[in-house]
């Protein structure tokens, strides 16, 4: 028995000490982080509003980083929980984000390196049931933990474009429609 008990202790010390944790690496920075605006003004869309979006992250040898990662506004910040951290390597980050959910729109949003799909999408019948789909494209590397990536959002869904024609003092703006002809105003 006392031989049994002997050779039970030694089997769990030596278990023991081969269970060591190794760190491979720490990462001292600031988790990635995003500042949104609003790169269009054609309905309303304040950056105030928008109180979280998706976002899918493309390395630099074109695999996702994460994808469809819910970020949340933190003050004046857009952070994820869990937190994603910075590639240690400082490589640079292509990030593709979009509002509202998958859920929201009824759709399926596909993103990697070579293609950005909003798949299924159906208008609604009511205007006012319709849903903005925004989304934002940028890229970041680790020099951007401070401050955070910005985004600048645009409507996906608009179908009027408007171009802006600057010549000498005159302006010419053309309003893309079915029965509208373009209009000429002087500055």
């Amino acid at each position: 028995m006392k031989k049994f008990l002997f050779w039970s202790g030694v089997a769990i010390l030596a278990i023991t000490s081969c269970a060591k944790d190794q760190t491979t690496e720490v990462n001292n920075g600031h988790a990635i982080g995003f500042r949104a605006g609003a790169g269009t003004k054609a309905t309303e869309l304040y950056t105030y509003q928008l109180s979280s979006f998706y976002c899918t992250a493309v390395d630099a040898s074109n695999a996702n980083y994460f994808t469809n990662v819910g970020f949340a506004r933190s003050g004046e910040y857009f952070a994820s929980s869990p937190a994603y951290y910075w590639p240690a390597d400082g490589s640079t980050l292509k990030f593709w984000a979009y509002y509202p959910s998958n859920e929201a729109t009824g759709t399926e949003v596909s993103i990697n390196a070579t293609e950005q799909l909003l798949k299924g999408f159906k208008p609604a019948q009511k205007f006012e049931d319709q849903v903005d789909f925004i989304a934002a494209k940028a890229e970041g590397s680790k020099n951007n933990e401070a401050d955070g990536v910005e985004l600048r959002f645009d409507h996906e869904l608009a179908q009027v474009s408007f171009h802006a024609i600057f010549t000498q003092l005159c302006i010419k703006i053309i309003y893309l429609a079915k029965t509208c002809l373009p209009i000429t105003a002087m500055v």
